[in-house]
């Protein structure tokens, strides 16, 4: 069991997607930025989603990921306080249409 409260991966760029999934066990999560990170898909985003139930902050800034990924951040963080999208590529705004249904 993890206690880590507060993780920051900011620019990892050689991180793996395999590697950013183990971030679900860290059940007491409340803090992730993984802004700049190249790896970010919504396997990642599920994974991390379903084990940090607690997870209020999520900073995703600079990343390039799909419409995927915004569908499971609407589903499963319902959580989430603070969500930065700031300079994300690879979404369209029917993406962004997820978080208003």
């Amino acid at each position: 069991r993890s206690f880590l409260c507060n993780l920051k991966l900011r620019d990892c760029v050689r991180v793996t997607p395999s590697s950013l999934r183990y971030i679900g066990e860290c059940r007491n999560l409340q803090e992730l930025s993984l802004s700049g990170t190249t790896q970010i898909n919504a396997d990642v985003v599920n994974d991390i989603g379903l084990g940090c139930k607690n997870l209020l902050y999520l900073n995703l800034a600079g990343c390039n990921f799909d419409d995927g990924v915004l569908r499971v951040l609407a589903r499963h963080y319902v959580n989430i306080q603070y969500l930065s999208l700031a300079g994300c590529t690879g979404f369209t705004t029917a993406g962004v249409y997820y978080f208003m249904v």
